[in-house]
């Protein structure tokens, strides 16, 4: 299914084609120069997932704080979850569609994650330029 529809999704967009499926299972969407995320395979339904940013070095408790009242009830983020990669050095965002979609569903799905993934690159960006010109 997940196939299907982003082969279909490369062709609205004109994306070049995606490779076929690997071990495992992940596909990279490219959207812009600084707008990429990876679509996972599940056995029903799909994972989303993109790194943020950088976490932050600076005013740390601020941002983290800033971004648990964004992931509550999914207000700040449409559902999805702002966190930390394994390592601890990216923010990142993350959605699991846990059921199989139409290709309309499907594309409102990437459509919306990656307004919100875009939306926080922004945000970010602005929180770490604020923390550095701050002097406390």
């Amino acid at each position: 299914m997940l196939e299907e529809n982003l082969k279909k999704l490369a062709e609205d967009l004109n994306l070049p084609p995606f490779p076929s499926k690997d071990r495992s299972s992940t596909y990279v969407l490219e959207l812009a120069e600084n707008l990429s995320f990876s679509i996972r395979d599940l056995k029903v339904g799909f994972d989303l997932f993109g790194n943020i940013a950088p976490a932050p070095s600076q005013k740390k408790e601020d941002a983290y704080i800033y971004f648990m009242k964004a992931n509550l009830l999914g207000q700040g983020t449409g559902d999805q979850a702002i966190g930390l990669d394994s390592e601890e050095k990216f923010l990142t965002l993350s959605c699991r569609i846990p059921y199989d979609v139409n290709y309309k569903e499907f594309k409102e799905k990437i459509e919306d994650f990656a307004n919100y993934l875009n939306y926080w690159q922004v945000e970010v960006k602005k929180m770490q330029e604020s923390a550095e010109g701050s002097i406390l």
